[in-house]
């Protein structure tokens, strides 16, 4: 019987993402499982949110766990390749660390570049974290771990880009190598339901859904959904995700100013099946993002049946472009963005029809990116490089 690849992967969940399911550990879960009933060994790695500890102890036990959790794994011929599900620092820095030790190879996704990290050098690094609502002393220190990141992105072999336009950003700062492999889309369906019959169900008028971060736009959204109510007083907004606490503090403060507590329901982080219902239970999908690599929020959101107001990013374009249900604002105008939620907000008949073609959009995309074939596109690479540190 032939022994099985193992994979370990990288997946800090507690600092970056907590019990939230967004793009990085959505298309983790997936490609594991495609992998897994294929015979390979997966080993999956990520502290888990400890009780009552402050975030800088869990991320120091992160830093001192994992690098020592692989090598172990290694010591036991179960670790061939280390695989960094995002490009993110504490899972980026183990496995380099372990790759310097142990001359094992790794292999990084990165999904997209934050604002932080476009940004340049230290200073405006420092400045824009600032701006974001961190301490200045917590500015500076992200803001050098973002350089130095970067510098271990730059020395790295292998990464995997999920896009040309994050293959485009890679290139910006001088980082080459970079291969792209696209995410997966799934047709989810729904329920049995068309779209008609969920229109029956609507309960808010927009939903967001994803890590709030100003970087999602979030703080854009606040903006925009101000100027909605304006125009329609009892306009709901659903808001789905979870973020650090400066952005929590900073998002409440904003609703409190803006009196938008009785408009705005934030819940968390909800359940998949609790997710799509909700989304099904709205009428706009709203995405102020400033940044995206592929987003898979979107393709769920038209599986539900809901039309897309979006910035232009070039990722969306590049994965969405010729849906009819996604309309594009320029970043930053707010009014043109509330006016378009309004519009479709308030056209029902409009809605379903966009919805039904949002719908059967998915389901051809779905073909085009299926999960099964960019898991075994990833599996291929993971062992062609394998097979150059053994050769």
């Amino acid at each position: 019987m032939n022994n099985p690849f193992h994979i370990v992967t990288l997946e800090l969940i507690s600092y970056t993402q907590g019990k939230a399911r967004y793009g990085s550990k959505i298309a983790l879960e997936k490609r594991i499982g495609m992998w897994r009933g294929k015979g390979v060994a997966c080993h999956r790695l990520g502290l888990l949110p400890l009780a009552n500890l402050p975030m800088s102890i869990e991320i120091v036990l992160w830093l001192l766990y994992a690098p020592l959790k692989i090598i172990r794994l290694y010591e036991r011929r179960r670790c061939h390749v280390i695989l960094c599900s995002s490009h993110d620092f504490f899972n980026l820095w183990p496995a380099f660390t372990v790759s310097k030790l142990l001359k094992i190879p790794y292999v990084i996704i990165v999904h997209h570049l934050t604002g932080a990290e476009l940004k340049g050098g230290l200073t405006k690094r420092y400045r824009f974290r600032v701006l974001e609502g961190f301490k200045k002393n917590e500015a500076f220190l992200f803001g050098l771990i973002s350089i130095v990141n970067q510098r271990i992105l730059s020395k790295s072999r292998y990464m995997v880009a999920v896009s040309n336009s994050t293959r485009k950003q890679l290139l910006g700062l001088g980082i080459k190598g970079s291969k792209v492999i696209y995410n997966g889309i799934e047709n989810l369906p729904l329920n049995g339901k068309d779209v008609a019959e969920i229109e029956d169900t609507k309960e808010y008028d927009g939903i967001f859904l994803g890590r709030l971060s100003p970087d999602r736009g979030i703080f854009d959204l606040i903006e925009i959904w101000t100027m909605v109510v304006r125009k329609k007083p009892k306009s709901k907004l659903l808001i789905i995700g979870e973020g650090l606490p400066y952005y929590m503090q900073k998002l409440r403060q904003l609703m409190g100013i803006y009196k938008l507590d009785g408009n705005i329901d934030l819940v968390g982080v909800v359940r998949d099946e609790d997710r799509f219902l909700l989304m099904s239970r709205s009428k706009v999908f709203i995405l102020p993002s400033h940044n995206e690599g592929f987003c898979l929020a979107i393709s769920e959101a038209l599986s539900a049946g809901l039309p897309v107001v979006a910035y232009e990013l070039p990722a969306i374009l590049e994965v969405y472009g010729g849906c009819p249900a996604i309309f594009y604002v320029k970043k930053g105008c707010y009014e043109k963005f509330a006016e378009m939620v309004l519009q479709l907000s308030r056209r029902e008949n409009t809605r379903k029809e966009l919805g039904k073609k949002g719908v059967d959009f998915v389901k051809t995309l779905s073909q085009k990116f299926s999960w099964e074939h960019t898991s075994n596109e990833l599996l291929l690479f993971l062992k062609s490089i394998r097979c150059q540190y053994v050769s």
